[in-house]
């Protein structure tokens, strides 16, 4: 994610820190956002990890405006799988929906009635 092949914004240094501005999906007006690590005070002054950060902005932005997400109602471990899978099978075109669902089979044949709010890092462990 660079100057040339950001369609949708720009990451530029400002001080000798990097900020993006663009018009995020779904808005109309353009920004200038720092791109700081979590955890920092101030935008990061390492062009690699701005452009993560820039990468991980963007996305949970199209994630969190998404009409899909919005409208599920998931409530326990397998709801969310299925939500999951469904938004995964539209976004790869490869195999890799099928070695997700692999990868995430004993997850859901252990947890499937559990409340999503319950889930947390210890039982993933």
């Amino acid at each position: 994610m660079d100057r040339n092949n950001m369609s949708i914004g720009t990451i530029f240094l400002n001080h000798g820190r990097y900020y993006w501005r663009g018009i995020l999906p779904g808005e109309t007006k353009r920004k200038a956002i720092p791109l700081k690590p979590i955890g920092s005070n101030h935008a990061t002054k390492d062009l690699g990890i701005a452009k993560a950060l820039a990468e991980e902005l963007l996305s949970q932005h199209i994630y969190n405006n998404s009409e899909e997400v919005k409208k599920m109602q998931a409530k326990t471990i397998a709801d969310l799988i299925r939500a999951y899978y469904s938004y995964i099978k539209k976004y790869y075109n490869s195999k890799e929906p099928a070695n997700i669902k692999y990868a995430i089979e004993f997850l859901r044949s252990k947890y499937h009635t559990m409340p999503i709010e319950d889930f947390g890092p210890l039982k993933l462990k």
